[in-house]
């Protein structure tokens, strides 16, 4: 499969749509940082897979209706470990 025909079954997704999935689909929260920022962090400074890299740290509900959920994971934990990852 070439990259273009990927990119036609799985189009890119805009800042927004990054920060509404990572909270209504991965459970985490904004707090500390709110999803306006995300989305500003996301456009301008930084890049959805180096702060989702940093998620596999973090432990999942297992069982229950948030199963496969972050648990109390915090959007700005992400985005202080993709920063000083980048020093």
């Amino acid at each position: 499969m070439s990259i273009i025909e990927n990119s036609k079954m799985k189009p890119k997704k805009t800042a927004e749509e990054l920060v509404q999935m990572l909270h209504d689909e991965k459970g985490i929260q904004f707090h500390l940082i709110s999803e306006e920022q995300a989305v500003e962090c996301f456009s301008k400074r930084n890049n959805y897979l180096r702060t989702a890299s940093y998620t596999k740290n973090y432990p999942k509900h297992i069982a229950g209706p948030n199963a496969g959920k972050y648990i109390h994971l915090e959007f700005a934990y992400l985005t202080e470990l993709s920063t000083l990852d980048f020093t």
